[in-house]
């Protein structure tokens, strides 16, 4: 029988450097793939610029959470434009994406759809 070729996740998460969040969210991620055939790799945007280069040899990209921003938070500006490069570019190569909290509120904004930021309903 034919092994599946294997599928090259990219996650890229949005934490402080140092953020314990960070092994929780990978771990959380790969367990949920542990029986599907993928490599995860992961780049954290906060750690450094997002590069087009991180999406060589993806065939599917997750943007994880972030804890401390919001899409809206002017602290957000300097990271989220290089994403929103990355972006592009994953939509031009025709990648499948998910986001999750931070990374659902980026591709939300990112097509064009209405973000809101409430207090009363934040998690934290």
């Amino acid at each position: 029988m034919a092994m599946k070729p294997q599928t090259s996740v990219l996650l890229v998460q949005v934490r402080e450097p140092g953020d314990t969040m960070i092994t929780h969210e990978q771990d959380c991620i790969s367990r949920r793939f542990q029986n599907c055939n993928v490599t995860l790799k992961c780049e954290n945007a906060l750690a450094g610029k997002a590069q087009e280069s991180w999406l060589d040899g993806i065939d599917a990209l997750l943007i994880g959470g972030s804890g401390s921003y919001s899409v809206h938070d002017v602290r957000s500006n300097n990271f989220s434009t290089p994403l929103h490069d990355l972006l592009d570019l994953a939509l031009e190569r025709k990648l499948p994406g998910f986001g999750l909290c931070f990374g659902h509120q980026l591709l939300g904004q990112h097509l064009k759809t209405k973000i809101e930021t409430r207090a009363d309903f934040s998690e934290i």
